[in-house]
């Protein structure tokens, strides 16, 4: 099951209309992703990494070629993939625990599943004591932990997270890496992550997509084997780096050497 493949993006375009003008953001986008993997999609900004991910969640359609859930066309937003975006997006108005609870798509649930849940779902995003917090109560990495928990309420086959951790400081955004790699290890969702972080995507992935400046394509993949606990400054970690690096600036070593 682990090896089979779950979503499959067949030569993938999009073009936007702006007033009288076309804009292409992909063109010939490939990839296949396996069951359980944890995918980074790193490039400059505007070569359509956020746009992928919303033709993948089925909130915007490919102009041309198609994508693959399961063997089936994704066509509309399903309960088999969620999504996490930058900002939490969570209702102000209610508990941290009303808002986990407002996700969950099975109204046949009786009131005390649906409490076994929650519950379940804070304990493991680590939230345990803040069910009745209102947002505004709590800081934006715990806010972010609500959001984690509410998108995997259904317990999607994929979990897209577009730059969840930019908005939040650099100490609370590696630890939340820490723990989205913990969750991730507990629930064996497939992941795909949009980040601008080097490092972040190193740290959590199996795999990195390198995408080219617009219009956009995955124009390098590299393979992330990283044994045991992940060293930020192993040399192995490094040399990962260095490899983005050189994917993202070709040969201008200067610059690479100055994001080193």
């Amino acid at each position: 099951m682990a090896n089979e493949n779950i979503l499959e993006i067949k030569n993938v375009e999009k073009i936007f209309q702006i007033n009288d003008e076309y804009l292409q953001a992909l063109e010939s986008t490939k990839a296949e992703i396996k069951n359980g993997e944890f995918i980074s999609i790193v490039g400059p900004s505007g070569c359509g990494k956020s746009t992928l991910i919303r033709m993948i969640s089925g909130l915007e359609t490919p102009s041309s070629g198609e994508i693959k859930l399961k063997g089936n066309k994704v066509t509309k937003p399903t309960l088999e993939i969620g999504m996490i975006f930058q900002e939490s997006r969570l209702y102000p108005w209610l508990t941290i625990e009303k808002n986990i609870e407002f996700g969950i798509s099975d109204k046949s649930l009786k009131k005390s599943q649906k409490k076994t849940l929650v519950n379940k779902m804070i304990n493991l995003v680590g939230l345990t004591g803040f069910n009745k917090a209102l947002p505004k109560q709590l800081s934006g990495g715990m806010q972010q932990r609500a959001s984690i928990a509410r998108g995997l309420i259904n317990n999607p086959q994929i979990l897209l997270l577009d730059e969840p951790f930019g908005a939040l400081d650099a100490f609370t955004r590696m630890n939340m890496q820490q723990e989205l790699l913990k969750i991730w290890k507990e629930e064996k969702n497939t992941m795909i992550l949009v980040t601008h972080d080097i490092d972040e995507a190193i740290f959590l992935s199996t795999r990195i997509f390198i995408m080219s400046e617009r219009p956009g394509t995955i124009k390098d993949i590299i393979e992330v084997n990283l044994k045991g606990q992940r060293d930020r400054s192993s040399s192995e970690f490094l040399e990962i780096r260095k490899r983005i690096m050189k994917a993202l600036f070709g040969s201008n070593d200067d610059l690479i050497e100055y994001y080193l």
